[in-house]
């Protein structure tokens, strides 16, 4: 009867390589985050926010929660503008907003 030899090193090393992969795809993300309220200090809910990335074009939209409160996390590093609007509110945008990798960048609004 002949005997296979399987090394476990190389089969250990490969599990171990396929699970950090999605870690290190995040490891270069930011998280953009903050509050929208009205001018009294009043949490707006289920306000808009389109955030853009100025080289790109290309846009992501989140709603605020019922305290008012967005947050997009896994943004990678570059320029955005951030519009915010709510039936009955001006639109108000930030502009040059840059989220670091691995950092928070908080933009809130008062519309």
């Amino acid at each position: 009867m002949r005997r296979t030899s399987f090394s476990l090193v190389p089969a250990l090393l490969l599990v171990l390589l396929l699970a950090a992969m999605p870690a290190m795809a995040q490891r270069d993300m930011g998280t953009l985050l903050g509050a929208v309220t009205d001018p009294s200090g009043a949490a707006i809910p289920g306000a808009t926010i389109t955030i853009t990335e100025e080289a790109t074009g290309v846009t992501d939209t989140v709603e605020s929660d019922v305290v008012g409160n967005y947050i997009r996390p896994l943004i990678k590093p570059g320029v955005y503008s951030i519009a915010c609007e709510s039936p009955g509110f001006k639109r108000s945008v930030q502009t040059g907003v840059i989220p670091q990798s691995a950092g928070r960048v908080q933009a809130n609004f008062v519309l």
